[in-house]
């Protein structure tokens, strides 16, 4: 396939924002983004792969799926658990990461399509052979975005695995600490979603340390598949954005339908009343949708409660 360059100027792709320092570093990623961290042991690769997978967790619901993390190394035991619990991820968050022991990859593909997955973390590449299985391949052709955990090689130089992770991904973070003061750091090696790789910045160590996270308007309109409209198909996750942004006033059904009314009306003069040209019954209401609403209202704003959770834990 080629696009003219005018095209492709014009042309408006999908992004995702998230919350700081992972938006200054990180960027605004999309569906598929491959993404290597890498440091020396004892400098914060797993912590930081789970705090920028949570923040990926409201994205991956507005898709209708969740965040896996693959526990190759430590599997699911006290490690993971502890870890979890230090960064102080929101239990309502944690529900929709996955924990997820390596077994095959036949084993973790059955597990990525029954939990719809959409964003992927592997610790770490040294354990699971990414390339050689074609794991990497097989997230790019199911839009499945990935972050890769791998080890730095004797003298720290790089990361232990195959050269082309890092070169055919779309962005190389390495983790470290100062030799100054031993802090925590994150440097931007490599990034495509970034205008220029910006100054390596303070490593957060929990929620508390994150930014605002985007609002639940904002996710919604970043991800084209929730939609409105949609009918049985719209996944539940997407009928609570919808019921969320309805309450908040940000949305008004009746206001939309009178607009789109008053559209019809306008390009429609030659069409008596009452005819109906696709031969379909019309005079279904705003009311037949009432009961879709309950539902949507029991669901509780899904997406509105994950945004307030974690910005409460920043608070």
């Amino acid at each position: 396939m080629a696009t003219s360059a005018r095209d492709l100027s014009q042309r408006e792709f999908e992004s995702l924002p998230i919350s700081e320092p992972y938006a200054s570093t990180v960027g605004k990623p999309w569906r598929g983004f491959q993404m290597l961290m890498w440091g020396p042991k004892g400098a914060g690769k797993s912590t930081q792969s789970l705090l920028l997978g949570a923040s990926l967790v409201p994205h991956a619901v507005a898709a209708g799926g969740t965040v896996m993390v693959l526990a190759a190394e430590e599997w699911i035991g006290v490690g993971v658990q502890r870890r979890l619990q230090r960064v102080g991820i929101p239990e309502e968050v944690q529900e929709h990461m996955m924990v997820k022991e390596w077994d095959g990859m036949e084993d973790l593909k059955s597990a990525m399509k029954r939990h719809n997955v959409r964003w992927l973390l592997v610790d770490s590449i040294s354990v699971v052979d990414v390339a050689g299985l074609d794991l990497i391949e097989y997230c790019r052709s199911h839009r499945i975005g990935t972050i890769l955990i791998a080890h730095a090689r004797k003298g720290g130089w790089t990361y232990k695995g195959n050269s082309k992770i890092g070169h055919e991904g779309e962005a190389v973070l390495k983790a470290y600490r100062d030799e100054d003061d031993g802090s925590y750091m994150l440097e931007v090696e490599k990034n495509r979603a970034v205008d220029a790789p910006p100054p390596p910045v303070p490593a957060p160590a929990d929620v508390s340390q994150l930014g605002p996270h985007p609002d639940a308007e904002t996710i919604m309109r970043e991800n084209p598949d929730c939609t409105v409209g949609e009918g049985e198909t719209q996944s539940d996750q997407c009928k609570a954005i919808m019921a969320s942004l309805r309450a908040e006033g940000k949305i008004d059904d009746e206001a939309d339908a009178q607009e789109a009314a008053t559209s019809a009306d306008a390009t429609s003069e030659d069409i008596t009343e009452g005819d109906d040209p696709s031969g379909t019954d019309t005079t279904g209401g705003l009311d037949d949708v009432e009961p879709e609403d309950e539902e949507m209202s029991e669901l509780k704003a899904l997406l509105g409660q994950l945004n307030q959770q974690v910005n409460e834990a920043i608070d």
